[in-house]
């Protein structure tokens, strides 16, 4: 009879509960994980409705701005036509103002860049001067060449002077009032 006891049909009773306790493990894993997918899968349903509220809005927001933006050109447009009949008589006046300082700035040009050549070379010649003096000194020969320097830095102080009233010549013309000379954009 004991043999009875152990046996249910061929399988262990210990066995077979221990079995019947694994698969309801393994079926209360499995219910949780059905029950975690299925909680992502409400969240993820929910934001698809929050997208698809926002995408409506969205879309009412860019027709409203459309509209808006319609209106704003339409708007501009009519008040471009507006200040265009204003400008058309009085471009007229501005353009012989302005071509006649174009002309004086343009004189003025020329004559700076032909003072900035002069200077760029004077200061050339200084600058070889200097070198060709530095190359050639001579330590013994040091207390020779101090006249000689003397007179080349006499000399560049003459040219810096000059260059500084031409300088200032230039200036004067940056000074001419604003004002009066209009600027125009014809886009």
């Amino acid at each position: 009879m004991s043999m009875k006891k152990q046996l249910l049909f061929g399988y262990s009773k210990s066995k077979t509960d221990d079995y019947i306790v694994s698969l309801l493990e393994e079926k209360e894993g499995i219910q949780k994980k059905l029950n975690y997918y299925m909680d992502i899968s409400e969240s993820l349903k929910e934001q698809v409705k929050v997208y698809q509220s926002r995408e409506e809005e969205i879309t009412q927001i860019l027709v409203e701005a459309r509209k808006s933006a319609d209106k704003i050109i339409l708007d501009a447009k009519e008040e471009a036509n507006k200040l265009m009949r204003g400008v058309e008589d009085d471009v007229q006046q501005r353009l012989e103002i302005a071509e006649k300082d174009i002309r004086l700035l343009s004189d003025l040009k020329q004559q700076i860049l032909v003072q900035e050549q002069s200077m760029k070379h004077s200061v050339e010649k200084l600058l070889n001067d200097y070198l060709n003096a530095v190359m050639s000194i001579d330590v013994r020969l040091l207390s020779e060449q101090e006249e000689e320097v003397s007179d080349k830095i006499e000399e560049s102080q003459e040219t810096i002077q000059k260059n500084r009233k031409i300088i200032s010549f230039s200036k004067e013309y940056n000074n001419i009032e604003k004002e009066n000379i209009p600027i125009y954009n014809f886009d």
